[in-house]
């Protein structure tokens, strides 16, 4: 027992004794020099090593892109971003705390373990902006340039390379131009289904924006006859249509694809000597329209609202 406790002892200091030594790993034969580099990447699902572009709208609220560090760290991570594409800052997008060339990332390490194993990570926070202007679709490119912790540079892209390193927002312009808006609707319905025509009739309808230059949605491509006397005669909906003109210029207006109350569809009216049309000078919108089931047809004007 007695050399038992010897053996411990010399032992002991042994071990104390190395301590005042340098201590070097490859003397037991461990070695970093291969162990994956520190590096910060976009966040992916799965094994995924490829962003797919995220497409939204001016008047999408906010997307938040993740940003993480997959290999670990023991000190607060920077992380520096750029902005590309055609968006411009503080009109189309902003990102709180960035300028429009790019901004900065504070991931922050966690004061408690992460759950599940959860990288640690941290969000750039992309907010949409509807300038309400008729520009066209925008592109946004966000890519990490450079990362560091207190222990020094860290890599950016999945082990410093370019996967997960960019990614790509597609926003899509939703001011269609400075055509929307409440207008008064004098109308003159030529065939009716109650043989009443020609009549005039008043109304007031909005003209609303949707997603394409040019292009505005109506709750009535009849200017009425629909939301009105067939709604009440036979419960019938309004006939909802996009119409497309350039509010720019004077020019002909058109319109695609629109269901009739009765199995047809709602087209131009070839019997009529004039187009649809818009004057940009008066702001005045005219629709010459037929239905192709019973042969309603109808003049609507569209004068904007003061």
């Amino acid at each position: 027992m007695k050399k038992s406790i010897s053996y411990i002892l010399i032992l002991a200091l042994v071990f104390v004794t190395s301590c005042d030594d340098d201590y070097e790993l490859a003397d037991v034969g461990l070695n970093l020099d291969n162990q994956l580099p520190g590096y910060v990447a976009f966040n992916s699902a799965g094994t995924s090593v490829s962003l797919d572009a995220l497409d939204v709208t001016e008047s999408s609220d906010s997307e938040s892109l993740n940003v993480e560090v997959p290999t670990g760290t023991t000190s607060d991570v920077t992380v520096n971003y750029t902005f590309g594409g055609t968006a411009e800052f503080g009109v189309d997008f902003n990102v709180e705390g960035a300028s429009s060339t790019g901004g900065a990332l504070t991931i922050n390490v966690p004061t408690e373990p992460q759950a599940n194993l959860i990288p640690v990570n941290a969000d750039i926070v992309v907010e949409f902006l509807t300038d309400l202007t008729q520009d066209g679709n925008k592109t946004l490119e966000i890519t990490l340039v450079s990362a560091s912790n207190g222990q020094g540079e860290l890599a950016v892209g999945r082990g410093g390379t370019d996967v997960l390193r960019t990614q790509l927002i597609n926003i899509s312009d939703v001011d269609c131009g400075d055509a929307a808006g409440l207008y008064d609707v004098n109308g003159v319905i030529l065939v009716d289904d109650f043989g009443s025509g020609p009549y005039n009739y008043t109304d007031r309808i909005s003209l609303a924006d949707c997603a394409t230059e040019g292009a505005y949605s109506i709750v009535d491509i009849s200017g009425g006859l629909y939301t009105n006397a067939y709604a009440t005669a036979y419960d019938a909906v309004p006939a909802a249509a996009v119409i497309v003109f350039d509010p720019s210029i004077d020019g002909p207006v058109t319109w695609t694809g629109v269901s009739d109350q009765f199995g047809g569809e709602i087209i131009e009216d070839s019997a009529s000597p004039v187009s649809s049309n818009y004057n940009a000078t008066t702001g005045i919108i005219t629709i010459y329209w037929t239905a192709t089931a019973f042969g309603e047809r109808g003049i609507t004007t569209y004068t904007l609202a003061p």
